[in-house]
């Protein structure tokens, strides 16, 4: 008990108002969060981010993850990130950028969008030629009339300038959380859709800069492309594909192209830059589980991986020919070593410590319940509790023997005497044998 309250203690300390909470992503169906946006800088160090501000790195090639939580980030879905080493990286929400530099430690927010359409900004994906110069895209957030709006920074991010040259203009104008924009040099390639994402008669852009995002312009694309993700491996050959199941090559740097039917619907697709690798992902569906394939022709053939259980792939990230990850749904992160011959999953719950992990509540701040999340690797004798802001204790949710697993347990916001408690900051506390985790949560009435 008394381990308890002074860690209890100690989050005091760091209690800070949470600013916002985006619902921008939706959940899998069994809780899990979905990792929406995979950067890996090389063979060891490698950032994903996704739902429920998980944003966790590794720093030896997967063996062991850490993941951030309340240390600047507020409570929302993260779908854009870039990493340029093991400390530097960038971080986006819906509306808002952060920025670490000590390996997520803390995160500072260095942008955030509350102009005409803010209620429709959606941060998909972000890059950087080096740790000054980098562009953010976004979908839709422009009013009258509705545009696709990019972000530009040459100052690390301290600084961002509005880039709207050449981008279209229309209504549901989206791109892809993680998967939407592929860069070689100096060229940028930017996928967008408008309407639904599996209608093939809703307009695409294939949109193009040369200028590092400075300015844009549509690419022509052949009709029923999808057009869910485009990569180059360089400023001549690529290749985009869809929801429409066709795959179609480029050897012109997109000014003609050549389709084929494949009967898969891929959704993220890499380069190995300078090469003829390129690695797909799909589909995003709980039905079918995620696949894996690896053209080594420019797409022209393609060698799919066994399906894994698991949810889509949404992201992938491409070190060389030999060396790449992915991530999805359900805490979902996979790697390869060998080209993509055998992809196996590097740790299918990252987030997890040696004994069992805390998540954070869902959602925060809350009103009137919330759902705690914990998974334990091992069965055992174990306590949840909720404390209020002197560490007294408030209500017992769990206390006794738990077999191993995933768990969720529900806090309508009472006490032990089954009344209502008041609004404010509190804590839930997870103890076992040999370890324990607390965290911060909101009720607001």
């Amino acid at each position: 008990m008394k381990r308890i309250l002074f860690l209890v203690a100690a989050l005091l300390l760091a209690v800070f108002l949470q600013q916002s909470f985006a619902q921008g992503w939706q959940q899998q169906s069994n809780g899990l969060p979905v990792l929406w946006s995979i950067s890996a800088v090389d063979t060891n160090t490698c950032w994903v981010a996704g739902d429920r501000m998980l944003v966790m790195r590794t720093t030896n090639g997967g063996t062991n993850w850490i993941a951030n939580s309340d240390n600047g980030l507020v409570a929302a879905n993260y779908g854009a990130l870039y990493a340029r080493s093991a400390n530097l990286a960038w971080v986006a929400n819906m509306s808002q950028i952060y920025k670490t530099t000590n390996g997520g430690t803390n995160w500072s927010k260095v942008y955030e969008y509350t102009g005409p359409g803010a209620q429709y900004c959606f941060f998909d994906d972000i890059y950087f030629w080096d740790d000054l110069t980098g562009i953010i895209v976004s979908d839709q957030v422009l009013a009258n009339p509705n545009t696709m709006m990019v972000l530009r920074t040459t100052d690390g991010g301290s600084t961002w300038n509005t880039i709207t040259s050449g981008l279209p203009s229309g209504n549901a104008l989206y791109g892809l959380a993680g998967s939407s924009l592929d860069v070689v040099g100096n060229h940028c390639w930017y996928t967008v859709l408008s309407g639904t994402a599996t209608d093939t008669t809703a307009q695409r852009f294939l949109l193009h800069s040369r200028d590092k995002g400075l300015t844009w312009e549509s690419l022509p694309i052949p009709a029923n492309s999808g057009l869910y993700s485009a990569s180059f491996s360089d400023t001549l050959r690529g290749v985009i594909a869809g929801g429409g199941k066709h795959i179609a090559q480029t050897t012109d740097g997109g000014k003609t192209w050549k389709t084929r039917y494949d009967g898969i619907g891929f959704w993220p697709m890499r380069f190995a830059k300078g090469t003829a690798t390129v690695w797909a992902g799909g589909p995003f569906d709980n039905t079918y589980g995620s696949l894996i394939a690896k053209s080594s022709d420019y797409g022209a053939t393609w060698t799919t991986q066994p399906k894994q259980s698991r949810p889509g792939i949404t992201s992938l990230s491409v070190i060389d020919q030999n060396y790449a990850w992915a991530c999805g749904g359900d805490n979902t992160i996979l790697r390869t070593r060998s080209g993509g011959i055998q992809t196996g999953i590097a740790n299918q719950d990252p987030t997890l410590p040696s004994t069992f992990q805390l998540l954070q509540n869902y959602p925060n701040p809350f009103n009137p319940s919330t759902v705690i999340k914990f998974r334990l690797e091992e069965a055992g004798s174990m306590q949840l509790c909720v404390y209020d802001e002197l560490g007294r204790e408030v209500r017992v949710l769990m206390d006794g023997y738990q077999g191993a697993g995933w768990k969720q347990i529900v806090w309508d916001g009472r006490d032990n005497a089954n009344r209502p408690v008041a609004s404010g900051v509190y804590f839930y506390a997870l103890q076992g044998e040999n370890r324990m985790d607390a965290k911060k949560m909101i009720l607001l009435k």
